[in-house]
């Protein structure tokens, strides 16, 4: 006999009513397109072009400012408006140098144990801390151990701002990536 508690339980009735939430919500998209416009929203052969668009709707409603514990914070692109999808990361640490917003370690560490304040709209990009750096390991073939930096990034899995390390060399970032700069 399996006993299940009432956790598990109110879990499952929360996901239930997302899902039919989401069911709802495009039963209306459909009504709303039509289906000929619908059927191309869904095509696979579009999905490049759908995903384009979907964040260019919601980097919109990305906001300029955030407070996260008592510090203020602008969120700032790196990449020139309407100009550019992706930056290699040469032009990144330039540029958010030239705009004193090249967070540290220190500053990193801050920003996760106040994570809770980030406002939903800010699960779309990913923030780099431009002045956070560590060697990783290098590949067996060889001796030199490649130079990383430091993002976070929302995890839907964790539902959490989790950090990643990237190599910095031979890197494209596209219009995702974000940096935070101190407002004084």
């Amino acid at each position: 006999m399996v006993v299940r508690s009432k956790p598990f339980t109110k879990r499952v009735d929360r996901k239930e009513a997302a899902m039919k939430s989401v069911f709802r919500t495009l039963a209306h998209l459909q009504e709303q397109l039509g289906e000929q416009c619908f059927a191309e929203l869904l095509s696979s052969d579009n999905t490049r072009a759908v995903r384009k668009f979907a964040i260019k709707l919601a980097l919109a409603k990305l906001p300029t400012e955030i407070t996260l514990g008592r510090r203020r914070y602008e969120v700032l692109s790196f990449h020139k408006p309407g100009e550019e999808e992706y930056v290699d990361s040469d032009t990144m640490v330039s540029r958010t140098a030239e705009m004193n917003a090249s967070l540290d370690a220190k500053e990193r560490r801050y920003i996760l144990k106040h994570q809770a304040d980030f406002p939903p709209e800010c699960r779309i990009v990913s923030f780099f801390f431009t002045n956070d750096f560590r060697l990783g390991s290098a590949p067996a073939w060889s001796k030199e151990r490649p130079k990383q930096m430091c993002s976070i990034g929302w995890s839907y899995g964790s539902d959490s701002w989790l950090e990643s390390w990237q190599p910095l060399e031979g890197r494209v970032y596209d219009v995702n990536c974000q940096v935070l700069r101190p407002k004084m």
